[in-house]
């Protein structure tokens, strides 16, 4: 191969690259903004905007229950759950995971009339950053958790 060809290679798995690195960064930039959202409509008790951030077949996994699938049922389950809750989230991770789906880990606290508690909310979006799952896991000790009630 001569040396033009080999820099032309070169040149071209360099911007094949960039290119695959701008849409990353793009990608990661989407997740971000909807994490942003999600927790903002549901600081503002929209939870129909809550829900509308999912897929249709998207799904909630709260604390000690059943998952809840589907936008209705979300939007639902947050306004008999969430009225009254303030979602203060204070670190974010994103990262894409093996399956080419993106992962955004968030860590905070919620808080209530009554008490606020550490939790962990773990964001599952598909290739094309659609909203699939959020798993939500408090992050306290079960005697802290026993003296909520």
């Amino acid at each position: 191969m001569s040396t033009s060809a080999t820099q032309a290679n070169l040149t071209e798995a360099s911007n094949s690259k960039q290119a695959l690195d701008s849409i990353q960064t793009e990608k990661v930039a989407q997740v971000y903004q909807m994490v942003e959202d999600y927790f903002h409509y549901l600081n503002v008790e929209n939870f129909q905007a809550v829900a509308a951030l999912f897929r249709s077949t998207g799904s909630l996994c709260p604390p000690f229950e059943e998952g809840v699938v589907g936008q209705a049922a979300i939007a639902t389950y947050l306004a008999r759950e969430a009225t009254g809750m303030e979602m203060l989230p204070q670190q974010q991770a994103v990262n894409l995971l093996e399956t080419g789906e993106w992962q955004c880990e968030v860590r905070g606290i919620v808080q209530t009339a009554l008490f606020s508690v550490n939790v962990a909310w773990t964001f599952v979006f598909s290739n094309t950053v659609e909203l699939l799952t959020v798993k939500v896991k408090l992050l306290a000790a079960l005697k802290d958790l026993l003296n909520l009630k």
